[in-house]
């Protein structure tokens, strides 16, 4: 989800992301400047390589001619990619069915089954409690309003890396009463003229793995612990719309469903500025956590 330091302008990061290129019948190859995780210095951000592998699939279906819809999505985590090696990515079709080999270096990062339809599910509800977009401010004001100052500047840095625009909902705590995030977002203005037609749904695909992890990271937080390491495991996102606009504004909301020790379940969704439902999607994530510091 991060571009600084590497040299390069949101656009290109963007760009980048949701493109790829092909390089014979049914393999592609994407070559960067691959977006990095905040997390860590080299490390490929999760949602960066399963929209490069949403993207491919979508390429060798047009190519096929195979009209139909991607009905859902599953992406195994296998390693951490990193951002200064290109990824190749081969696509094999069984039926209905696309698996996705990502390779970088030799080595095997992720796998995805991929399956289309002709049919598409029947969507989650828009959340009726989620104020509306105007009346939120931006992550800016947001930010200066905190009162800690080590809180703040650590979400400036994470601010001032991001590829995508936010507007806070419930992020830093979850709704009340739940185990819930909800946070606007959009992609950085300025890159949407620099994209593909079709780079909707690859944004999204992308922004399904976009602090995913924060609702639980939140649970752990109010049980008096912080995460110590955290990895994304299993990615399954299930489609509800085929075409989508990419410079709107997307509501998404996610929520742990089962967090222990190491591991959470966490279940979300993402909307459109009319309020429909484009994607949603369950993340099971490894966490390592410890015991806060007590204060008393």
């Amino acid at each position: 989800m991060s571009f600084q330091n590497m040299g390069l302008s949101r656009t290109e990061v963007i760009s980048a992301m949701l493109s790829i290129d092909n390089t014979e019948e049914n393999n592609y190859k994407s070559e960067g400047p691959h977006v990095k995780n905040v997390s860590g210095p080299k490390r490929v951000y999760g949602g960066y390589v399963v929209a490069q592998a949403y993207k491919a699939v979508k390429e060798y279906a047009r190519k096929i001619k195979d009209e139909n819809p991607i009905f859902s999505m599953h992406y195994n985590f296998l390693s951490s990619g990193d951002v200064d090696k290109f990824i190749n990515v081969k696509v094999n079709k069984m039926g209905n069915i696309y698996a996705v080999d990502l390779i970088q270096d030799g080595k095997t990062i992720g796998l995805a089954h991929v399956k289309t339809d002709h049919k598409l599910m029947e969507s989650p509800s828009y959340p009726s409690d989620v104020p509306p977009l105007l009346s939120i401010p931006d992550l800016s004001t947001y930010i200066s309003l905190i009162p800690a100052e080590k809180e703040r500047n650590h979400l400036q840095l994470i601010k001032d890396r991001l590829i995508y625009e936010l507007r806070p909902v419930n992020m830093t705590s979850n709704a009340p009463g739940e185990h819930r995030i909800d946070y606007y977002a959009r992609l950085a203005p300025e890159s949407i003229a620099h994209l593909k037609e079709d780079s909707g749904l690859g944004a999204v695909v992308g922004l399904s793995d976009f602090f995913v992890m924060q609702s639980a990271t939140n649970v752990h937080k109010e049980s008096g612990y912080r995460i110590a390491l955290a990895s994304s495991m299993h990615h399954r996102i299930q489609f509800h719309q085929e075409h989508v606009e990419a410079s709107q504004w997307f509501l998404v909301e996610s929520r742990t469903e089962i967090a222990n020790l190491n591991k959470s379940k966490i279940h979300g969704a993402i909307f459109d500025s009319n309020k429909n439902c484009i994607v949603s999607f369950v993340q099971e994530a490894y966490m390592v956590s410890e015991k806060l510091d007590s204060k008393i």
